[in-house]
């Protein structure tokens, strides 16, 4: 019969630092979400309002 295969001690521990290296990216990801929507949500939201309403003079043609 086969042994059952066994994952490396070395290997194991290459994949938990991945896992945490992973966390900590999706985490800062989810921090910066959080800042833009929360905190400067406000702000993008006057900004864009007053980006969206523009008061355009055209000459009328002539002749």
């Amino acid at each position: 019969m086969r042994e059952s295969s066994t994952i490396p001690e070395d290997v194991k521990q290459r994949l938990n630092w991945l896992l945490i290296f992973i966390v900590i990216c999706f985490s800062i990801l989810v921090i910066g979400l959080w800042y833009l929507q929360m905190i400067k949500g406000e702000e993008f939201k006057e900004r864009a309002v007053e980006n969206c309403i523009r008061a355009l003079v055209e000459d009328a043609p002539r002749g």
